[in-house]
């Protein structure tokens, strides 16, 4: 139904329920192509005699050009729109990955190269689905939306890891698996959404937001009303509050990927558990993940009516508490403490990426994600290096956890300044 801005809605449109699952396929997809060679880690290893940390710069390097993508990618939003700019983001990175299996992938150097430019493709993407999600839904839904968005995340990569090794059974190279993986479905979610979603501007022209469209009441927080939001990024930059929550996007991106490389050797090296008892642990850790972020938008809608910043305190600080009596606990209840404390960082996921669109006016929201998507992913691709290195500096793995500890404090403190 096309309607002018002027007319207002009696509530929001249901269409937008489509716009988060379609926005959560294409999410999905790309986080399955980040973890993609991953799931091929001992054949990857075997076939080109990597170490451990050639490896995962395989990975790493799609981060690399996700972070470096992300401010880009809310810019090409601008120009093109949402449904553009996913669409093209998805359509190349299918074709990248077609290159898996030819002379480029049959290299170490020519797949660190696609993999890069499949994380710029991801990165405009990401900027895309996170701002239009945010934008489609009125404030005090914004958090659950945001925060099944993020939930799929985790089961991108789930999904790799479940389907490899199925298809090298056929007797396919990993290179050739690894490209069905990315392309199968990459090809069917970039038709699907060219076809079915549309940008918010083109259903109701005008708008920058379904919140312009619905009675004050339920468009805006309480907090929210009386505050001044820029219309630029220039003004943008000079809010206190925009940099507090840069500060709370770098190290809520720092704790969900350092936990991977914080637990293996704190669990052998420190606590003394069995190889087995640390993949139960981490699996039960990282599974919360879908439970805890939609529930921290629920918290954030419901409870605190559309005000995001409490529940990042509380998850920041609960996470503090619980990385600090990770050492102190008795065994049996160490599963149950870290999953406290992963549970807390993803209590933030879904609530934090509401806010890149909540501080500015819509018409700047892409460009805000971008700009913050790409700080936040510095977090995300510093923290393997540095904790790695201070553990084998070390030669513990306790430096590293507590420095995880001061950063989720840092965090918390910066939370009240983002009241919006």
């Amino acid at each position: 139904m096309i309607a002018s801005a002027r007319s207002r809605l009696s509530k929001p449109p249901a269409y937008r329920w489509w716009i988060l699952v379609a926005n959560m396929l294409a999410y999905g997809q790309f986080f399955l192509t980040v973890q993609v060679v991953n799931a091929f880690s001992s054949t990857v290893q075997d076939q080109w005699h990597l170490a451990t940390a050639d490896l995962a710069l395989l990975t790493t390097v799609t981060l690399a050009g996700y972070a470096l993508a992300s401010a880009a990618g809310g810019k090409l939003q601008a120009l093109f729109g949402a449904r553009r700019t996913v669409v093209g983001g998805i359509v190349v990175n299918v074709l990248l990955a077609a290159l898996f299996p030819t002379v480029v992938g049959a290299s170490y150097e020519g797949m660190m190269a696609l993999r890069f430019l499949q994380g710029v493709a991801g990165g405009c993407i990401a900027s895309s689905v996170v701002s239009s999600t945010t934008l489609w839904f009125p404030v005090r839904q914004r958090g659950l939306a945001e925060g099944l968005l993020m939930g799929v995340l985790g089961f991108g990569f789930a999904l790799a890891s479940f389907f490899a090794p199925p298809l090298l059974s056929t007797g396919m190279s990993w290179q050739f698996a690894a490209a069905v993986l990315v392309v199968a479905p990459g090809a069917i979610i970039a038709i699907v959404y060219a076809t079915t979603v549309r940008d918010l501007g083109a259903v109701y022209p005008g708008a920058d937001a379904v919140a312009d469209l619905l009675p004050l009441d339920e468009a805006t927080a309480p907090e929210e009303r009386p505050v001044a939001r820029p219309d630029t990024m220039a003004q943008a930059r000079k809010q206190p509050r925009f940099w507090a929550a840069i500060v709370v996007g770098f190290v809520n991106g720092w704790l969900t990927y350092g936990f991977a490389t914080l637990m293996p050797p704190l669990l052998t090296g420190n606590l003394g558990f069995s190889g087995d008892a640390v993949a139960s642990i981490t699996s039960a850790t990282f599974v919360i993940t879908l439970i805890a972020s939609p529930l921290g938008g629920i918290l954030s809608d419901r409870v605190f009516g559309g005000r995001r910043w409490p529940v990042l305190l509380v998850g920041n600080a609960v996470s503090v508490v619980a990385l600090v009596a990770v050492p102190f606990v008795p065994h049996g209840l160490v599963t149950v403490v870290l999953v406290i404390a992963y549970a807390s960082v993803s209590l933030c996921c879904g609530t934090f990426w509401t806010l890149p669109s909540e501080l500015v006016r819509p018409s700047i929201a892409a460009q805000s994600t971008g700009f913050i998507t790409a700080v936040a992913n510095i977090g995300s691709l510093l923290t393997g290096f540095a904790l790695g290195a201070l553990i084998d500096a070390s030669a513990s793995a306790l430096p590293a956890l507590y420095l995880c500890a001061a950063l989720a404090a840092v965090s918390a403190v910066a939370c009240p300044v983002i009241k919006q």
